[in-house]
């Protein structure tokens, strides 16, 4: 999938750009805030706006629940149920009492 070949490149362009890597990211509630804009631009259908939005959003907030949220509804609207399943499962990893999480995985 598109989607994760970007999150997989994002390291490589900032170590190109010559962007430091040990920036200290704003809290969780900033994360919360920044999901606002990619779940209006998934709800309003633009799925490919979305996608570019939650890469850049997963970048910023790596830990981000609700992040991970969106990239698996946007895997599932993509029919990318494998990479689906992996966000599912990094978040599970992340935070194994999500009984929400733990559930959709099965």
């Amino acid at each position: 999938m598109r989607f994760l070949r970007l999150l997989a490149q994002l390291p490589l362009l900032d170590k190109l750009l010559g962007r430091k890597q040990d920036v200290v990211l704003p809290g969780p509630s900033r994360a919360a805030t920044s999901c606002a804009p990619v779940r209006k631009l998934f709800e309003q259908g633009r799925l490919d706006e979305a996608e570019q939005a939650c890469c850049s959003l997963l970048h910023l907030y790596p830990d981000s629940l609700e992040g991970l949220a969106l990239a698996f509804r946007l895997a599932l609207a993509h029919g990318s149920y494998r990479s689906a399943i992996q966000f599912l499962e990094t978040g599970v990893r992340m935070r194994p009492d999500t009984a929400e999480l733990s559930f959709m995985l099965g």
